[in-house]
């Protein structure tokens, strides 16, 4: 029969005109009487056992033709005081007189089991929703999630039989198999940052646009509306670069090519394609890069608006956005390919440049160790030539000039070591600014990549160390033949 009828039949009050009203807590259903009433007990007992899964209290207030109000009669599932519940309107009757009324109310107070919310009337349930400014609706929602502590709730229709799914939200019988299987979502939460600034997106935490997107609507077609329009209005709060809800108003800045502000009265518009609107939505955020799409997206949608109105995204929309994201990846591609090249031909530059300071080493090696070598040649044979004895050739002088000579060659060795190190950090900075130019062009993954984590720095410092560590070695091993060599002749020992 229904919560309403047997209600009203319990006070014969079948004719009579009732108030109903229900929200996410709370379900009211008032009428007045004009003739006294006194409800059959086994009837009173069935109809409180009958709905005691939420808390149920009826009401009855005696309004007399002066106006005045005696006090309440009240009775609750929860104490299911029957006799005393009737005793009391029979003392009622008593002075009843023409002109008097009795207020009845019945009054539900939901209980959230779990993740399960009852609702009686559907059509006041969506009247309530509706009579929200856009602001009181997210909040409410976004209140309820918090409360319940839920990623999904369920609206459990008591009577009509009715199946409307979003991947947060169901609203249905959930007994009826057919319509309730559960809620199916993997969304991946998208962190916005600094591209979207939703200035209540705090204040609105648990929502999303996903919370309202419809995976199954139902046959009422008003009821589909209220959330397409939620849905669209996340939309346009997950592309615009600026927004904030004012009680029925979504104002939206969007800068694309051109810059649009909008003022959107959320009673006030249709969506049109709501599939179009999700396709844009899924296509920018499936990924976790999404600037790239996100501001192409935008620049075609500026330019697309009938009367700069956001509320009126043109049908097609979709089809440019990918067919311009391809000719955008087309250029990016060729563009891809030169940094790439300029990045390789810096680093053989910087490879270049390494085996250059090598060679440069070399040299100075082979000047040295040359002169020194030549002024000992040129010492022996013009004391050869003169007709001196070969043992009389290092006298004190020439092994006090040779000595020097020694030293100056092991000075100009350390002087080279510490260039060495110089030019290393040198090497090296260079290398980091290479790196730090191409950074806000490439992301971290590909500069990776391309750099083959620095090792290519690393064989560079590697080739010069271990070329600078051998001429060094054949230095020092030259000149200390020379100095053992001097020391011999010096002291007569060959």
């Amino acid at each position: 029969m229904g919560l309403y009828n047997e209600f009203i039949e319990l006070f014969n009050a079948v004719q009579q005109e009732s108030i109903i009203t229900e929200d996410f807590k709370e379900v009211n259903i008032t009428f007045c009487l004009n003739q006294t009433c006194v409800p059959i007990e086994y009837k009173l007992i069935s109809f409180l056992n009958s709905y005691s899964y939420d808390f149920l209290s009826i009401e009855i207030i005696h309004i007399t033709n002066q106006g005045s109000y005696n006090d309440p009669i009240i009775i609750n599932n929860s104490t299911n005081n029957t006799n005393d519940f009737i005793s009391n309107i029979n003392d009622q009757n008593k002075y009843w007189e023409d002109g008097d009324q009795y207020e009845i109310k019945l009054r539900i107070f939901k209980k959230a089991d779990k993740n399960i919310i009852n609702v009686y009337f559907l059509d006041s349930f969506f009247s309530y929703l509706q009579s929200l400014s856009l602001f009181h609706i997210l909040k409410n929602f976004n209140e309820l999630f918090q409360q319940l502590n839920y990623k999904e709730i369920s609206f459990h229709t008591i009577e009509e039989s009715i199946c409307l799914k979003t991947p947060y939200i169901h609203i249905g019988n959930i007994n009826d198999q057919n319509s309730f299987h559960g809620i199916i979502h993997n969304e991946t939460k998208v962190e916005y940052g600094s591209d979207c600034n939703f200035l209540q997106r705090g204040q609105f935490e648990n929502l999303s646009l996903n919370t309202f997107r419809l995976l199954v609507p139902c046959s009422i077609n008003e009821y589909n509306d209220l959330f397409y329009r939620l849905n669209y209005i996340y939309f346009l709060i997950d592309i615009c670069n600026l927004s904030q809800i004012e009680n029925d108003y979504l104002i939206a800045q969007l800068e694309g090519y051109k810059l649009i502000k909008n003022r959107i009265s959320f009673n006030n518009f249709s969506v049109l394609d709501i599939d179009e609107i999700n396709s844009i939505y899924d296509w920018i955020y499936c990924e976790e890069s999404y600037s790239d799409k996100l501001g192409l997206s935008r620049n075609i949608i500026s330019l697309s608006l009938d009367d700069n109105n956001l509320s009126k995204i043109n049908s097609g929309i979709y089809s440019s956005i990918e067919s311009n994201f391809k000719i955008y990846l087309k250029e990016n591609v060729s563009r891809y390919i030169e940094i790439k090249n300029n990045i390789s031909e810096h680093l053989f530059q910087l490879s270049e440049k390494s085996h250059d300071y090598c060679e440069s080493f070399s040299n100075s090696f082979k000047t040295s160790i040359t002169s020194i070598i030549t002024f000992f040649i040129t010492v022996i044979v013009l004391n050869v030539v003169a007709g001196n004895r070969f043992n009389e050739i290092f006298t004190d002088e020439i092994c006090i000039v040779s000595s020097l000579f020694i030293v100056i060659s092991l000075l100009y060795l350390l002087f080279l070591h510490i260039d060495k190190k110089k030019y290393l950090v040198r090497f090296k900075s260079n290398y980091d600014r290479i790196k730090s130019q191409y950074a806000d062009l490439l992301c971290e993954k590909d500069i990776i990549k391309i750099f083959k984590s620095d090792q290519v720095l690393k064989e560079d410092i590697k080739y010069i160390d271990s070329k600078i560590h051998l001429y060094t070695l054949c230095w020092l091993i030259i000149l200390l033949l020379l100095a053992i060599m001097i020391i011999l002749f010096y002291n007569n020992i060959i």
